[in-house]
């Protein structure tokens, strides 16, 4: 079983929905969680029912203390993010598998520059974009974390199938 978790983020839907009809295509059983109209009982219930987490990096990830030892997320990280937060040490800690799947092309990322400080505009959007993140610090919240993605199906698909030979996951296939 495949979760997305999702916020607020209405690109994050979007892109929860796109890849979520995707992998009901390939198979999978699939559910979306909208974490902020549930009770926080109906979030671990239904993290604990989950065997493969999936969201683009941002707070939502934390839930992966609440999946079942063996389970697995995976990280969406957004293009020229460098902050990766504790997401990986969040998971392995609770003998979660952990994976990323990171946007290399910056083709796909709408980035709202509005976001960003008018003096890191100086030398212009490529040399920021050449640049990466910073290593945290407001810029990542408000400028990197908030760039809509557009995440290519089959490097998608491929993460999952990584993340579907998470312990847990091999037990559940094997009966």
């Amino acid at each position: 079983r495949v979760e997305h978790a999702w916020n607020w983020c209405p690109h994050r839907r979007y892109v929860a929905d796109t890849m979520g009809y995707a992998l009901l295509d390939a198979g999978y059983d699939v559910r979306l969680l909208a974490l902020e109209d549930m009770t926080l009982y109906e979030q671990v219930a239904a993290l604990r029912a989950t065997t493969i987490l999936v969201g683009v990096h941002g707070s939502g990830l934390n839930n992966a203390l609440h999946l079942r030892p063996g389970a697995a997320v995976l990280q969406i990280v957004p293009f020229g993010l460098r902050y990766r937060g504790d997401f990986e040490g969040i998971a392995t800690r609770n003998g979660v598998s952990y994976g990323e799947l990171v946007l290399e092309d910056r083709r796909r990322s709408v980035f709202h520059w509005e976001f960003l400080d008018p003096e890191r505009l100086v030398a212009g959007r490529a040399a920021v974009l050449d640049a990466g993140s910073p290593p945290g610090g407001r810029e990542v919240y408000a400028f990197w974390v908030n760039q809509d993605v557009v995440v290519p199906p089959a490097a998608f698909l491929g993460a999952v199938r990584g993340a579907a030979a998470s312990p847990l996951n091999r037990r559940l296939l094997a009966g």
